[in-house]
């Protein structure tokens, strides 16, 4: 196969993906980004920013944005941490409220896009997913370290 095609098809994976997770948006006010940082705030309770960019993949400036954002609608708050050097952020009150919210909004969501799809090919899916991203984590971490081998 060569590169070319191979990149065409990244691209509309990529796409494709993008306008099936816009379909599943469930807030006018909150983009996808903003969701998926909230959603993995929940998950953890309490988390760097750090932490927070290497479990999402988003650079440390992008989360400190959205950060600065949600916590200027007052749905995460930064907590100092015990050596006062690291800060962590939490879910305020209304911040847990609003991912309750969208966890419901999404899974309808979810269902009403996958109840095209009979049961089998859901199951076919997800197990294709898991495989891409498998060989595509592979990639990354391959590309990666030979990156890094180049730069020194």
């Amino acid at each position: 196969m060569k590169t070319d095609e191979i990149v065409t098809k990244f691209f509309n994976l990529k796409r494709t993906m993008g306008d099936l997770l816009r379909l599943v948006e469930t807030d006018r006010d909150l983009g996808l980004t903003e969701m998926y940082i909230l959603l993995k705030i929940q998950d953890e309770k309490s988390i760097t920013l750090t932490k927070l960019s290497e479990i999402t993949g988003y650079s440390n400036s992008l989360i400190t944005f959205a950060i600065d954002d949600l916590e200027g609608r007052g749905l995460v708050k930064r907590v100092k941490g015990r050596d006062r050097r690291a800060f962590y952020v939490e879910l305020t009150e209304d911040g847990r409220i609003k991912c309750n919210e969208l966890k419901k909004l999404m899974n309808e969501r979810i269902m009403q896009i996958f109840s095209s799809l009979e049961e089998s090919e859901i199951i076919e899916l997800v197990e294709s997913m898991e495989k891409i991203l498998g060989i595509l984590k592979k990639l990354e971490s391959k590309a990666k370290d030979e990156l890094k081998g180049k730069e020194t």
